[in-house]
């Protein structure tokens, strides 16, 4: 009976502890509601570039210093928010981009991302329109998160030049290359997108980026990506002659292809999940002197000119 007594005494202190823990976490939730209530307010009414780029700013902090899951926006504050996307200055666009990359990370409600995935169009135009670096990242590490959803990726492929042209431009080294090849490794996931995919221009930037001393992220999602572009059967007769000389396609399925070359030495790269990757993308391509798999480019070409022979012959 005094054990039950000391059982039933300890079960009450836990749930009057638990009941004060809640209590105190819905008050500093209160708190915090009422401080962001304050500032996407303030924001509603700024007018000033540098104090608007400020409470940006503040607002984005005040979303991270809380656990995931824990703030709660209401679609007009999100409304609120990415106004500011369409302000001429860089430095409020930039700003901004990070507030709502904040609201996709720390939003309490599903409902409050799906605010924000109505922007993607706007932030395509956005991102093919700047040409500030700053203002560039921030719009492309929106556009990756945003990627997650595969609701965006319709949206997300038909800016696909734009990111490519980046891989051409910047240094395999940059953030903008990590985060390009992250989308496309992304959108490869899709087996719906993998046709547009094959077709993209890749002209020589792939020689630079399939690098050992390329950064290992990198690596890795351009790797996948092509892993993941392998496993869509190569379409031959009259289709394959729809993809162009410096597409992906070709890349993968002409013979020999270049990325031999290029995959050899990652073939013995010191981190395994890059050799790995490396050494499964080498066993899936035509390899010099072995027949051409069918319904490939290579196949393809080579039974066009075989046929042209032998009529030559004739």
């Amino acid at each position: 009976m005094k054990r039950e007594k000391i059982l039933i005494g300890a079960g009450a202190i836990y749930l009057a502890y638990h009941a004060i823990r809640s209590q105190f976490k819905a008050s500093s939730k209160c708190l915090l509601d009422d401080e962001l209530n304050g500032l996407i307010s303030k924001l509603d009414r700024l007018n000033n570039i540098s104090d608007k780029a400020d409470i940006l700013g503040q607002i984005s902090a005040s979303l991270k210093s809380r656990p995931p899951g824990s703030v709660p926006l209401r679609p007009e504050q999100i409304q609120t928010i990415s106004r500011s996307l369409l302000d001429s200055q860089t430095e409020v666009k930039t700003k901004c981009y990070h507030a709502l990359q904040s609201v996709l990370h720390f939003a309490i409600d599903p409902d409050e991302g799906t605010a924000v995935l109505q922007f993607t169009r706007l932030l395509l135009s956005l991102f093919s329109d700047t040409e500030a670096i700053e203002e560039q990242l921030a719009c492309l590490t929106l556009l990756v998160s945003l990627s997650s959803h595969r609701d965006t990726h319709p949206d997300l492929i038909r800016s696909l030049s734009s990111y490519c042209s980046l891989l051409h431009t910047q240094p395999p080294w940059s953030r903008e290359v990590r985060l390009v090849t992250q989308l496309l490794f992304r959108l490869s996931e899709n087996r719906s997108l993998l046709d547009t995919l094959l077709n993209c221009r890749v002209d020589r930037w792939w020689a630079s980026v399939l690098h050992p001393s390329s950064p290992r992220e990198t690596l890795l999602y351009c790797l996948t990506l092509l892993t993941n572009l392998s496993r869509c059967e190569p379409p031959g007769g009259a289709k394959a002659q729809q993809y162009n000389e410096a597409s992906m396609y070709t890349l993968l399925y002409s013979r020999p292809t270049p990325l031999l070359q290029a995959l050899r030495p990652l073939a013995w790269h010191s981190d395994p999940r890059v050799k790995a990757a490396a050494r499964y993308m080498l066993s899936r391509l035509p390899l010099p002197g072995y027949p051409a798999p069918p319904g490939s480019w290579a196949w393809v070409e080579n039974g066009s000119t075989a046929r042209q022979h032998r009529r030559a012959e004739a």
